[in-house]
């Protein structure tokens, strides 16, 4: 996977694509001929099966052709790249060590995975009850944290 800049946040700083980051990826890749609008979906997300997130693609801060424009300044975008747009920045907190993320697309799918890294909280961060490990399931992965 190559390592492009990201696009500055409003709310939070660049972490894809740097050093240390990840690229998880479900079990398939959709094409674009498979999703009339990309900017009519509802993005949802769990946190130890807590709702974290629920909001739509149109309201991410970056539409999705902004940020295949911005990221071809940098480089060459061929039709097998895969871009990561993130999620709507509403009600987003950092994953600590051991949770279990989830992230659903209306009509996409739905990926599970573990997060790795400290187990404690950051400094500042509000305490989390710790998720037993996620099972290998089909659509399981890692993230880093």
């Amino acid at each position: 996977m190559r390592r492009l800049p990201s696009l500055p946040s409003p709310v939070l700083p660049p972490t894809k694509g740097q050093e240390g980051s990840h690229g998880p990826r479900g079990l398939w890749i959709t094409t674009k001929d498979e999703i009339p609008d990309p900017h009519k979906l509802r993005v949802r997300s769990w946190v130890n099966g807590a709702p974290a997130q629920d909001g739509r693609t149109g309201d991410m801060a970056h539409k999705i052709p902004a940020q295949g424009a911005w990221l071809s300044r940098f480089a060459r975008l061929d039709p097998r790249d895969v871009i990561a747009t993130g999620t709507c920045h509403e009600g987003r907190k950092g994953p600590i060590g051991g949770d279990i993320l989830e992230a659903e697309i209306e009509g996409l799918g739905k990926a599970r995975f573990l997060a790795r890294g400290p187990r404690s909280p950051r400094p500042g961060a509000a305490s989390r009850p710790q998720a037993p490990r996620a099972p290998g399931a089909a659509g399981a992965g890692t993230v880093s944290v």
